[in-house]
């Protein structure tokens, strides 16, 4: 089944081999777009026709056990689905207005170490110095950027700073994270099998971890992560969007607001300030070689002033060459 999924897509599959190739966008009927490491988005002349994309789609929900393209119900006009190295977001009509669409993101197979990332430019050796003694210390950090910005990638090298001899629990949407030690469990959440991250989160204190990893704060969870690394699970490495590294604070209190809304805003301040210590944001920046990934800034969390707001101080910015 998983094989005959890849065959309705091998006009677009064949694209993905390429090694800078991290997105294939298929819009509709011979309207396929692709991003590549370093490059804008770019549409690309490959063939695949409605009957294609529709199997393709009814054989990825087979793949993940959900029910697709039956019913009234919005919830079975999408899907969410990975195969082996690739997360799939699809849409069939009446959702996608214009015909049945599809996103195919290829999922990184390599874990890249503090150093190489130093010799790719997205890490000084000062900063990846600071963020590994952070790691060591158990500080909670969290990163923060768009779509592809890296924050995955440096998340996952920042992670293999870990002693062995920690047990830690991984918490994810989409299996990405990777880690090189052997005491380590990996859930993922699914909404609708009715296994969120909150409740992962809740069950994962119960599993003696050191460390309660997220792969990326969306929502509520926001509240129990804070709650887990202020009772006994320091060092968490999360990922998060936001526009940079100040605003992170300010994404984690909304987000903990909607997960404990009865909460005084104060009392989530202050929780935030105690258990959010290093922000990062990674961006995709223009170099004298082209477009990159970098990070672009690095705060420490100081507190709050007697307004009540967070304090931070700046560790790094990026300053561009050009």
């Amino acid at each position: 089944m998983q094989s005959l999924a890849l065959d309705y897509l091998a006009p677009v599959m064949e694209l993905l081999s390429a090694p800078d190739l991290t997105e294939v966008m298929v819009n509709g009927v011979d309207k396929v777009f692709v991003k590549r490491y370093g490059s804008p988005k770019q549409r690309v002349p490959v063939r695949i026709s409605e009957a294609q994309i529709s199997s393709a789609i009814t054989n990825l929900a087979s793949i993940s056990y959900r029910e697709v393209g039956v019913g009234g119900s919005e919830g079975h006009k999408i899907i969410s689905a990975k195969l082996p190295g690739f997360r799939i977001e699809a849409w069939l009509s009446p959702v996608a207005v214009m015909g049945s669409c599809l996103t195919i993101r290829k999922l990184g197979s390599s874990v890249f170490t503090l150093d190489q990332l130093i010799g790719r430019g997205l890490l000084t050796p000062d900063v990846a110095k600071y963020l590994a003694n952070a790691v060591l210390d158990r500080k909670n950090i969290f990163l923060a950027g768009g779509t592809g910005s890296g924050k995955t990638t440096l998340a996952n090298s920042l992670l293999s700073v870990i002693p062995d001899d920690q047990r830690m629990i991984v918490i994810e949407t989409i299996h990405e994270l990777n880690l090189r030690q052997e005491n380590v469990i990996y859930f993922e959440a699914d909404s609708e099998q009715g296994v969120s991250v909150r409740r992962l989160i809740m069950s994962a204190m119960r599993g003696f971890p050191d460390r309660i990893i997220v792969g990326e704060v969306r929502g509520g969870e926001a509240y129990d992560l804070i709650y887990a690394a202020k009772s006994g699970h320091p060092g968490t490495v999360a990922t998060l969007h936001a526009d940079d590294a100040a605003s992170i604070l300010e994404k984690l209190e909304d987000m903990c607001i909607e997960g404990q809304p009865n909460l005084p805003l104060i009392s989530h301040r202050k929780r935030i300030a105690s258990a959010a210590h290093v922000l990062g944001f990674m961006s995709e920046v223009t170099t004298p070689k082209g477009n990159e990934l970098r990070l672009c800034e690095l705060r420490e969390v100081t507190g709050l002033d007697a307004n009540g707001s967070y304090t931070t101080k700046l560790i790094f910015e990026y300053q561009s060459d050009l």
